[in-house]
Parts: structure tokens; sequence; C-alpha cells
């Protein structure tokens, strides 16, 4: 089996991956009433986040789903649809961080 896809964020001009989560407060898409689906092992939550780090907090910028129903606005953005005929993704967010 293929290990889910990382959760990552940028910090100090550097990339890093979340590996684990001892705590809360991450972004979880059930919590908005989003229910992404897997169609990948390397994916099997059907959703990917990336955060950047603003006052020592980490900061959802970034969110990728699967979904099997139109994708809602989240946080006051529309979603982007993929450009490609046979995207991974079906929809995908840039939340503007102040």
């Amino acid at each position: 089996m293929t290990a889910q896809v990382s959760d990552g964020f940028r910090y100090k001009d550097q990339d890093y991956s979340i590996a684990g989560v001892n705590g809360s407060g991450l972004f979880d898409p059930t919590e908005h009433a989003v229910k992404p689906f897997s169609i990948s092992s390397a994916c099997w939550r059907g959703f990917m986040c990336s955060y950047t780090v603003l006052e020592n907090h980490l900061v959802l910028d970034h969110l990728s789903l699967m979904l099997r129903s139109p994708a809602p606005d989240l946080f006051g953005t529309k979603p982007n649809k993929p450009e490609s005929k046979r995207p991974f993704w079906d929809a995908f967010y840039i939340i503007m961080v102040p």
C-alpha cells in the first residue's frame, strides 16, 4: 500500500512535510460539510493541504480535494478547476493569507 501524500508547510524559504500530528487544529474538510473521497491509495483521505507559518502558527494556504459533488466556496474563496483534461484533483483552493 502506498503512503498518504504528505501535507506540508513552508518556513523560512524551506519546504517541510507533516509526518504526524500531536494535537488538533489542522484542516479537516468534514468540519466544513465537505466530504472528499479517495481515488488512490496515495491519497486515501481525498484531500491534501499546504500551510504557511504566520505568527508561529500553521495557517492553511492551499487545499486540493477529490469530490463527488460540486465544490463549495470555502473561507470566502471559490474553488479553482484544474486545467488538465485528466486532473488528479477535482478542485483546489488558494487561500489568501493576511
